[in-house]
């Protein structure tokens, strides 16, 4: 609320603004930093002088800042520019200076010469502010600036190309075309020289001849092959000093080398098409592969060539019993510039493809059935035996080392080298052996596969029949092989795990939970032990499901090598049912959930209030502390009594400028107070506390400037609410004595933004003010805001006020209902000065806006219920406007396109089929029945009067399967309202699966608040989730769903979550402050109240902090308004990662999915603009400070204070 004596209602308030001073590093060239510095007679803090930096390098930007120990300069000089520096070099130095204060200025380099030694003194005649001569006899300051040099970061090359790029650094700027004349590269035996172009790295304009710090060259023409070169800067000048280079600077740059062809090779892969591939010692452009270049006799059908990198692939259907002449011709040219030196000529012949059997994968996951289904492919191989053995659990460490051991390359056990196998040219595998002989592992079923020949990608399909009375379960090594006629043996092998159950594992920062279900069904299954073992098979815990099928460990007794790096963590969860053990991986594949960190232990907070945030050497700074310690079980605790230090520091660190102690009351708060020294540096300075010697975290952070008085103000009054296509505003500005700034020239901005709109109204309600579906009619994007700007100029009139009118940029969009328009307004006053003045505001398309909000009735008549109103410009209800809603069942089209090899995404088309149409007044609740589940869109319009479409979404759910969007093959949707909810809330959670089941919904935090086992009946589902006070302030909702499989398929698994928000009111206070009157005359008394309420009653016996401040300060230290109550109560973190269980299972084994091959055994994602208002040199910025008022049993407390003599608006802030 804005007023004279404007009002602000705050819960939990702090203001805190970094005012940060800028920094500069200046690149320095390594002659420089290796030189030596010379011993400095020099004096730079003498008679009290301090000067920032004292000595060192200076270059072209930097900033010296010089503080007197009296003033001496007029305040009115504060900020003024072009001032006479208080100090003179030798040689001149170049620059400007400003007083910041009147003890200190600042002196900006603008220019230096290469290589001087400056030598500063005291100006002659300089004089103090009272007019007296200040003097220093030995005070000097000496500094020095680089010398010029050019530098490259450039690398020598053994392949260089015909026409490098080197990036060149200068020390100073110089001059391109001087550039061009004095460099070149040249050949290192010859000397021969090879002018370059400069290529300029800015786009800089300027009038002169262009000149760099940076620039690149590179030679004029292709350097010749077969040469090393140099890059040489000889004689070049720096464009100020026209100084030379000390020395002559040289840059190896390389070697010019041919294209060269490194081996051509014919491949003939199993499960791969055959190729022939070229390697290159270059990268090649795929422009420069064509068929005229790249010849294969004899031709090849449908031949096709592909460069990729440095090699050519070539494919088509290959005629594998020719041998293939391939002729590359000299035109081709690599990426470095140059080709072959001549036609190079090459043969390759394809073999047979190499004898293997391919397996889906080393470890496979299959459900229990009366049979065990396996699939690979043999390709080449005499006579397949295959022979499935199960695993002892003593065993399993064992055979789990081996199973893939022949996928490493082979060693030279002397020399520790990889050995190369000479028939192919690559690394040589590691040998193994046959693991269920060598194991003697007993075995269940085995059989034979004919021999295969001519390259036939042959698929054999397993049928394993258990013994009688058993069924297959538990861990079994599935190994088949071939022995060639060389006395070589092929094969492969997998681990394959065989189970019934499901085991799903959560991990939180403390704790490990594995949840055992039947596939069957997904029921829970109770009473089962489960243990955690190391890929040594020793055992690290065990513990037992309870009723819902969950067995929790704490998670350093499974995972202990984070806590000590010489353990090993758990390899496995087994899970021994009555059916046999039930197994998963402890490093599977997790969803995209939290993430398991370790929990952050909850640290003692303190916020610090302050009465602003900036201030003026010598002014007094008004601080309240706020502190709470937080405990597991007690939540926020006051630390009664508590010694408290407070202090202050200078933003870097540095230095302690202020400091005191205090104690903390029963409230939670502390006082205190610091006057500014009135030689403070001027900068940020950070507010810190410690209690009980304990650092607390927050603080906060403070300005100290001598801020000058603006000569005029300038304010910009935007026309809000308005109806129409236009938006206006008034721009006034006038001189600090009162005289209207005339002829003053505004060069004004208009930035329009248009969003969809969703709100709540008082009742907690939302409802959809835009329509998101172009499917029924204009609409706008719901996630992205449309944004334009107009511009103009206009003048001041003679009482110094002008006005602004813009159009709508959106006035030809029907779909916009409301825009926001931020004013700004750039006044340049006679004399010369800019400042700037702003506004925002809010323009309607029309006088009536209406809202929607569609949520599922569920019970009967079971279906659609919408609430429909309509709104004026004030918010305020309109009552009795006529409206139409049409409801639109919506279905999705699915389908599942390959847009790469081995990429695929979901593109989901809507649908929409009005399905009922209803009329009726505002406001108006309506029942729409319906029959089927899914989504439906509710479109509302007012036939009588002009006024944009809006529409809202729901769900409906039930046993029905509905067509739904499909996100991806591990996700699924879930919708509920956005606003808070409240402790005791059910809160209604829809979700939009491809499938029903059994939902395991989770509330997590960093830890597993709370689980439920839902059914959903249907892939329209609704979860009703009871909402308790320990989400706040927020929680995520986890929801894992299975269909189960029956009695023989594979389940299937989804997973999603949603974040909700829970309010406590408990935790809230609202805080309503009342003035007599909004404005006074100074001296006048000012009285007011405030009341405080919680949860709707009067809170009695509450701490509060009121004060009064300028307003103007407050807009110049650009004050924000943080939330504290969110920093005592930040927003829980998501640390809970959850894990597919099914990642791993495979129901059909797929020819995709047969890709690891086997072993050989045998050598063979506009700021608001504030108004410029007169500051007054000396005011009271602090009208009333109370730092603990207590309110009454009725929950209110007066307050009253003499208004200040200065005419300014104050703010009054309330904090409890």
């Amino acid at each position: 609320m804005k007023r004279r004596f404007s009002t602000l209602i705050l819960f939990f308030v702090v203001c805190g603004v970094a005012f940060a001073l800028p920094a500069r590093a200046l690149a320095r060239a390594s002659a420089d930093q290796e030189e030596e510095e010379e011993v400095s007679n020099a004096k730079p803090d003498a008679g009290g002088i301090a000067i920032d930096p004292s000595s060192g390098k200076i270059g072209e930007g930097d900033t010296i800042t010089i503080t007197f120990p009296v003033a001496m300069v007029a305040a009115d000089l504060i900020d003024v520019g072009n001032q006479p520096s208080p100090f003179v070099s030798e040689p001149k130095l170049d620059g400007t200076f400003l007083w910041k204060s009147q003890t200190e200025g600042v002196f900006t380099v603008s220019g230096v010469v290469a290589g001087a030694h400056h030598r500063l003194k005291l100006a002659p005649g300089l004089k103090d502010a009272a007019g007296k001569p200040f003097t220093v006899k030995d005070w000097s300051a000496e500094f020095s600036t680089p010398k010029f040099a050019i530098t490259s970061d450039f690398t020598e090359r053994d392949q260089l190309s015909a026409r490098p790029q080197i990036y060149l650094d200068s020390t100073y700027a110089v001059r391109l075309d001087e550039a061009a004349e004095h460099i070149y590269f040249q050949d290192r035996d010859s000397h021969e020289r090879f002018p370059v172009e400069v290529i300029q790295t800015t786009e800089e304009k300027s009038s002169g001849p262009p000149e760099e710090i940076q620039f690149r060259v590179s030679p004029r023409q292709p350097l010749p092959v077969g040469h090393e070169f140099d890059l040489l800067v000889n004689g070049l000048l720096d464009a100020k000093s026209h100084r030379p280079l000390p020395y002559l600077q040289v840059v190896p740059v390389g070697k010019t080398e041919p294209l060269k062809v490194e081996w051509v090779a014919a491949f003939n892969h199993a499960l791969q098409e055959p190729a022939i591939r070229i390697k290159f010692n270059d990268e090649i452009d795929p422009v420069e592969v064509t068929a005229e270049r790249i010849r294969v006799e004899p031709a090849v059908p449908k031949m096709k060539l592909l460069a990729s990198r440095d090699e050519v692939e070539i494919t088509g259907n290959f005629d594998r019993t020719q041998r293939h002449k391939i002729t590359i011709s000299p035109e081709i040219k690599g990426d470095r510039g140059y080709g072959l030196p001549s036609e190079s000529r090459w043969g390759a012949s394809f073999r047979p493809k190499e004898s293997c059997l391919l397996f889906p994968s080393s470890q496979v996951f299959a459900r229990a059935r009366q049979d065990l289904r396996f699939a690979f492919f043999q390709i080449n191989t005499p006579q397949v035996t295959w022979k499935l053995a199960r695993i002892p659990a003593e065993k399993l460490t064992a055979v789990t080392a081996r199973v893939r051991e022949f996928e490493q390359d082979a060693t030279d056990s002397i020399t520790r080298e990889v050995v190369i196998d000479p028939r192919t040219g690559f690394a040589k595998q590691v040998q193994t052996e046959l693991l269920v002989d060598t194991f003697q592992l007993p075995v269940s079923a085995s059989g034979t596969f004919d021999a295969t020949s001519g390259d036939v990608e042959t698929r054999r399909d397993v049928h394993c029949t258990p013994p009688a009375h058993e069924e297959f379960a538990g861990l079994y090594l599935f190994e088949a092989s071939a022995t060639l006629p060389d006395g070589r043996i092929v094969g492969n092998r997998s681990i394959i795990c065989v189970n019934d159950y499901l085991l799903t594992q959560k991990r939180t920062p403390t704790s490990v939970i594995m949840r055992l279900a039947k596939m069957s069904d997904a029921s829970s299954v109770a009473g089962v032990t489960v243990r955690a073992v190391t890929e040594e098979n020793i055992e690290l815990a065990r513990t037992v499901t309870d009723k819902n099928g969950m067995a929790q460990f704490p998670k350093d007794s499974v995972f202990p090598k984070t806590r000590d790096p010489r353990t090993r963590n758990t390899h496995l969860f087994i899970a021994d049912t009555a059916a046999g053990p039930a197994l998963q991986f402890a490093d599977g594949t997790a969803y995209s959930s939290g993430s398991d960190h370790t929990q952050n232990v909850g640290t003692p907070h303190a916020e610090i209030i302050t009465d602003r945030n900036l201030y003026r050497p010598g002014q007094t700074l008004k601080m309240k502390g706020l502190v709470r310690d937080e405990t597991v079980f007690s939540g926020l605790m006051i630390p009664i009594g508590a010694k408290v230090h407070w202090n202050i520091i200078e933003a870097d660190g540095s230095r302690v400028v202020g400091q005191g102690d205090t104690v903390v009351s029963p409230y939670g708060g502390w006082e205190a107070e610091w006057t500014v020294p009135e030689k403070a540096k001027l900068g940020s300075y950070e507010i810190r506390c410690r209690v009980n010697d304990t650092d607390y975290e927050g603080g906060n952070t403070i300005g100290v400037q001598e801020y000058r008085v603006p000569l005029f103000s300038v304010v910009v009054e935007a026309t809000t609410p308005e109806v129409g296509m236009t938006a206006h505003a008034q721009v006034s500005s006038a001189y600090f004595h009162g005289a209207p700034n005339v002829g003053a020239k505004v060069h004004w901005k208009a930035t329009w933004s248009s969003s969809a709109e969703y709100a709540s109204d008082e009742n907690g309600s939302s409802k959809r003010r835009s329509n998101a579906y172009t499917e029924v009619g204009p609409s706008l994007d719901p996630n992205s805001e449309d944004t334009k700007t107009i511009e103009g100029d206009t003048q001041l009139d003679k009482n110094g006020m002008a006005t602004l009118a813009c159009e709508s940029p959106f006035k030809d969009n029907p779909a916009v209902e409301r825009a926001n328009v931020t004013w700004r307004a750039d006044v340049t006053s006679m004399d010369g000065q800019t400042l700037v003045g702003g506004d925002m505001a809010t323009l309607f398309t029309a006088k009536t806006r209406l809202g929607v909000g569609a949520t599922e009735q569920v019970t009967e008549p079971a279906g659609v219920k919408v609430a429909i109103d309509a709104l004026d410009p004030d918010d305020k209800k309109v009552n009795d406007v006529s409206v139409r809603a049409d409801l639109f069942h919506v279905t999705t089209k699915t389908v599942k396109e390959q847009i790469a090899p081995f990429v695929y995404r979901y593109r989901n088309t809507d649908e929409f089929a009005k399905v009922a149409s209803q009329e009726s007044k505002t406001p108006a609740e309506l029942i729409f029945p319906t029959s089927e589940t899914g989504r439906y869109v509710v479109a509302v319009t007012a036939p009588n009067i002009k006024t944009p479409l809006v529409s809202d979404e729901t769900t409906v759910t039930g046993e029905k399967p509905a067509e739904l969007p499909v996100i991806n093959e591990t996700t699924f949707k879930i919708e509920h309202r956005a606003e808070p909810f409240l402790p005791g809330d059910r809160a209604a959670l829809t979700i939009q699966a491809p499938f029903g089941g059994v939902a395991w919904v989770s509330v997590e935090t960093d830890e597993v608040l709370d689980t439920l086992l839902v059914p959903v009946k249907g892939n329209a589902g609704r979860i009703e989730l009871p909402i308790r006070k320990e989400y706040a302030p927020n929680a995520t909702v986890s929801i894992y769903l299975v269909k189960p499989g029956g009695d023989k398929e594979l389940p299937r698994e989804r997973f999603a979550y949603a974040n909700i928000d829970v309010r406590r009111p408990d935790r809230e206070l609202k805080i309503e402050p009342h003035l007599a009157s909004a404005t006074a005359k100074p001296g006048e008394l000012v009285r007011g109240d405030v009341l405080v309420t919680s949860e709707g009653k009067p809170a009695a016996d509450v701490d509060l902090l009121v004060f009064a401040v300028d307003d103007a300060v407050l807009t110049l230290g650009d004050w924000k308004l943080p939330a504290v109550g969110g920093k005592f109560y930040p927003a829980n973190p998501f640390s809970v990662r959850t894990y597919e269980a099914l990642h791993d299972y495979i129901a059909d084994v797929a020819k995709l999915s047969l890709t690891q091959k086997g072993f050989t055994i045998g050598d063979g994602g506009e700021e608001a603009i504030t108004n410029t208002k007169n500051v007054r040199k000396e005011f009271r910025t602090l009208a009333y400070w109370q730092g603990s008022l207590k309110t009454g049993a009725d929950g209110k407390v007066t307050f009253e204070f003499i208004a200040p003599d200065n005419l300014t608006t104050y703010r009054i802030v309330v904090v409890g």
